[in-house]
C-alpha cells in the first residue's frame, strides 16, 4: 500500500507541475500538495482507515462539487492570456476541478479503484493545462511528467520473486528495461511535445489570418479619438469584417466615425452625436446593396455614401454625418441599403463651419503659407481643393513605416519635406491645409472597399488592413437639375493609392483559395444565424414539430376521423329513419290509426296491446282486426328480423281504403 502511495504521489506532484508552468497558477498545487504529504506521513505512522474520509461520497458528488470550485477558483486565478481553447470557461475549470477531486479522492479510504482514478485525474490535468504556448520550462516539465508516468507503471507491475536465488536477475532486468523504456519514453515525448510545438506554431500562423492572434489588441474598437499613431499588427491583418454587394462593380468608402475636432496630433469625434429615425421604405427604382457584417462595431453600422433607407433586423438611427447606428450592439448584422447617385445640399450652422474650418493657433500661419503657394492662382474653392489633393498623390509616398512624431511640428515637417506616411497622416494634412484655405474639412474614417471576391457578382470583401481614413471637403456646385448652386461633402482621398495596394500585396500571406473560402462560409452562416429572428424562429420550429407530429401520426390520426365518422353515422337515428322504407309505411298505419279510430300507440304499449283494445270496439270489422294483425306480423318480420317483406306496401294500402263503419 505504501509503495503505491508513494507511485501516486509522484505522478500528482509531476501533473501539478505541468499545471503551474503552463497556468502560471501555483497557490493550488501548493496548497493541496501540502494536505496529500501531510496526510501521506500520518498514513505511514498509523493505519490507513485513521486518516481516511469522504468514504460515503460517490464519484459522481465528487466531480460535481471539484468542478464547481474550480470554476470559482479560475475566477480568482483567471488562465493566461494567451491560453487558446473553444471554451475557456470550461477548460479553466477542469484544470483545477482535477486537482480538487484528486484531493479527495486522495483522501477517501485507499482501493485500487480510487488509485486508478487517481492515475487518470493525472493525465487529464496535464492534457487539459497544455493549452498555452510551450516554454523550455513547459517542455521539461511535460517531458518529466511522462517519464515519471512510465516509472509508475513499471513499479506497479513488476513484483521481487520470493526466492532469493531470482532476485538478482530480477533487480538486473529490473534496471536494464527501466532505462530502456524511460529512454524510449523520454525521447517519444520529447518528439512528440516537440512536434506539437511546431505544429502549434504552424497553426496559429495560417489561422492567424483569419482569427484572432494571441496577445493581440483589437484595432477595431471604436474610439472617441483618433490618434495619429502607426497602425501596428492591424496593417498587415487579413481577417475578414465584412461583405458588401454593390450595385456597380467599383469600390466604395463606409463610414464609421467622423472627426473635426484636430490637436497635438489627435482627431476627436464630437462626443453627444444627434440620432434621427432613417426610413426603411425603399423607391421602387433606387440602387441597393446588402453588408453581412463578420465583427461588432459597437452599435455602429459601417455607411456608404449616398444613403436613402435601410433595413435591418432591428431599427435603424442615422446621424447628420450620414453614419447608420443600430439599437443593440449585436456581434453580427445584415443590412440592407438605398442609394441614391448623389449626396444632399448641405447647409452648415455658424458654430458648425467655424468648427470645420479652425486651426490649431501656433501652425495656423505655417499651414496657410503651404497651401497659398499649392493652390497657387486657383480660381475657386474647388479647383483649389483638387490642387491640394493631387499634391499629396503626385509627391507622396505611402508606408507604414513613420519615422517623425505625430506632434504639430511633425506633421509640418512632413508636408514639407515630403516624408512617407500612411492614411490619417495623409487625411489630416489635408484637411488642415484645405482650412487653412477656409474651406471646410473633416476627416472620416472607416473602410476602403475594393477587393472584389466574385467572377459575377459584385460583391467586395473588407478586411482588417481595409481600415482608412480620408476628407470630407464642403464644395459648391451646380445642380444639373434645377441649375442652382449647392454645398456638398465631397469625398477626397489624398492617399497614394496605388502605393497603399503595393505594399499591402508584398506583405499579404497568401493561403488556398479553398480555405479562405471555407472560413468566409463559416462568417456567412454565423452572420445568418445571428441575423435570425429568434422570435419567428420558435414559432416556424413549433409549426415544424407541429406537422412531423401528424406525419409520424397520420395512419393514426385518419383511423380515429374514420372511427368517429362511423359512430356519428349509427347515431344519425332520424336521419336514417326517414330513409328506411318500412319504417316509413309504419308511419302511414300510425296516421291510418290516428284517422279512422281516433286510437294511438302509447309509448309504453306494444303493437299486440293495441291490436287487443282495437278488438274491444264493437264497431271495427274482425275482417279490418284480422289485416292488421297480418300487417303487424309482417312488419315485425321485416323490420326485426332477417326475412325481407315487399308486401307492406300492398297491406297497408289495403287496410287505408277500409273505413271506418
Amino acid at each position: 500500500m505504501i509503495k503505491t502511495y508513494l507511485n501516486i504521489f509522484l505522478l500528482l506532484f509531476s501533473s501539478w507541475t505541468v499545471y503551474s508552468q503552463c497556468q502560471n497558477e501555483t497557490v493550488l498545487p501548493y496548497a493541496i500538495g501540502a494536505i496529500i504529504v501531510f496526510s501521506l506521513l500520518m498514513r505511514v505512522k498509523t493505519s490507513d482507515r485513521q486518516f481516511a474520509f469522504f468514504g460515503r461520497i460517490p464519484l459522481s458528488a465528487i466531480i460535481i462539487v471539484s468542478f464547481i470550485a474550480g470554476l470559482l477558483w479560475r475566477n480568482i486565478y483567471p488562465p493566461p492570456e494567451d491560453a487558446v481553447s473553444p471554451f475557456p470557461t470550461f477548460t479553466a475549470a477542469l484544470q483545477s476541478g482535477a486537482i480538487f477531486a484528486s484531493a479527495i479522492i486522495w483522501l477517501k479510504p485507499f482501493s485500487m479503484k480510487n488509485a486508478h482514478h487517481l492515475f487518470f485525474l493525472a493525465w487529464l490535468t496535464v492534457a487539459v493545462s497544455s493549452n498555452v504556448p510551450f516554454t523550455d520550462s513547459m517542455l521539461f516539465a511535460f517531458c518529466a511528467f511522462c517519464v515519471i508516468a512510465v516509472a509508475v507503471v513499471i513499479l506497479q507491475t513488476m513484483n521481487r520473486p520470493p526466492e532469493p536465488k531470482h532476485r538478482s536477475r530480477h533487480y538486473r532486468d529490473f534496471i536494464f528495461f527501466s532505462i530502456l523504456i524511460v529512454g524510449l519514453t523520454t525521447g517519444l515525448f520529447y518528439g512528440i511535445s516537440r512536434s506539437i510545438v511546431i505544429m502549434d506554431e504552424v497553426f496559429m500562423r495560417l489561422i492567424g489570418d483569419y482569427v484572432m492572434p494571441r496577445s493581440y489588441t483589437h484595432f477595431l474598437s471604436i474610439n472617441r479619438f483618433m490618434k495619429l499613431v502607426p497602425p501596428g499588427s492591424s496593417a498587415r491583418d487579413k481577417r475578414p469584417v465584412l461583405e458588401i454587394k454593390l450595385p456597380s462593380d467599383q469600390g466604395t468608402y463606409l463610414k464609421t466615425q467622423v472627426f473635426e475636432d484636430f490637436d497635438q496630433g489627435a482627431w476627436s469625434e464630437e462626443e453627444e452625436i444627434a440620432k434621427f429615425p432613417f426610413p426603411d421604405k425603399f423607391m421602387n427604382k433606387a440602387q441597393t446593396a446588402e453588408m453581412a457584417m463578420f465583427v461588432s462595431f459597437e452599435n455602429i453600422v459601417p455607411s456608404p455614401y449616398g444613403l436613402a433607407a435601410a433595413k435591418s433586423k432591428m431599427p435603424l438611427t442615422k446621424s447628420d454625418y450620414g453614419i447608420i447606428y443600430a439599437e443593440d450592439d449585436q456581434r453580427t448584422r445584415i443590412v440592407e441599403f438605398a442609394l441614391i447617385p448623389e449626396n444632399a445640399s448641405v447647409e452648415l450652422s455658424s458654430s458648425q463651419l467655424k468648427k470645420c474650418i479652425s486651426l490649431p493657433a501656433d501652425i495656423a500661419s505655417v499651414l496657410h503659407e503651404i497651401s497659398s503657394s499649392i493652390v497657387e492662382s486657383a480660381s475657386d474653392d474647388s479647383e483649389k481643393a483638387d490642387r491640394l489633393n493631387q499634391y499629396f498623390l503626385n509627391h507622396f509616398q505611402y508606408s507604414l513605416d513613420v519615422d517623425f512624431r505625430a506632434d504639430h511640428e511633425g506633421l509640418i515637417q512632413m508636408i514639407l519635406e515630403k516624408r512617407p506616411a500612411y492614411c490619417t497622416y495623409f487625411a489630416t494634412a489635408l484637411a488642415l491645409l484645405l482650412r487653412s484655405q477656409d474651406i471646410p474639412a473633416r476627416v472620416a474614417a472607416g473602410f476602403l472597399v475594393n477587393e472584389k471576391i466574385h467572377a459575377r457578382k459584385n460583391i467586395f470583401l473588407a478586411r482588417v488592413y481595409d481600415a482608412h481614413a480620408w476628407v470630407e471637403v464642403l464644395l459648391t456646385d451646380i445642380d444639373p437639375k434645377s441649375g442652382l448652386s449647392r454645398k456638398r461633402w465631397k469625398v477626397m482621398d489624398p492617399t497614394p493609392a496605388g502605393e497603399r495596394r503595393e505594399t499591402i500585396r508584398t506583405i499579404r500571406i497568401d493561403l488556398s483559395k479553398i480555405a479562405e473560402n471555407i472560413w468566409l462560409s463559416i462568417l456567412r452562416l454565423s452572420v445568418y444565424l445571428e441575423n435570425l429572428d429568434k422570435n419567428k424562429l420558435k414559432t416556424d420550429m413549433l409549426y415544424v414539430l407541429i406537422m412531423i407530429m401528424l406525419l409520424i401520426n397520420a395512419k393514426k390520426i385518419f383511423a380515429g376521423i374514420h372511427r368517429l365518422l362511423v359512430t356519428a353515422k349509427k347515431q344519425a337515428l332520424p336521419t336514417s329513419a326517414k330513409k328506411d322504407p318500412v319504417r316509413l309505411i309504419y308511419q302511414r298505419y300510425e296516421q291510418y290509426l290516428k284517422n279512422a279510430f281516433r286510437e294511438a300507440r302509447k309509448p309504453s304499449e306494444t303493437d299486440r296491446e293495441v291490436v287487443d283494445r282495437l278488438k274491444t270496439q264493437p264497431k271495427i270489422p274482425s275482417e279490418t282486426i284480422g289485416k292488421i294483425e297480418s300487417f303487424i306480423g309482417q312488419y315485425h318480420a321485416a323490420r326485426f328480423g332477417d326475412r325481407k317483406n315487399t308486401a307492406l306496401e300492398k297491406m297497408i294500402e289495403d287496410i287505408e281504403q277500409k273505413k271506418r263503419p
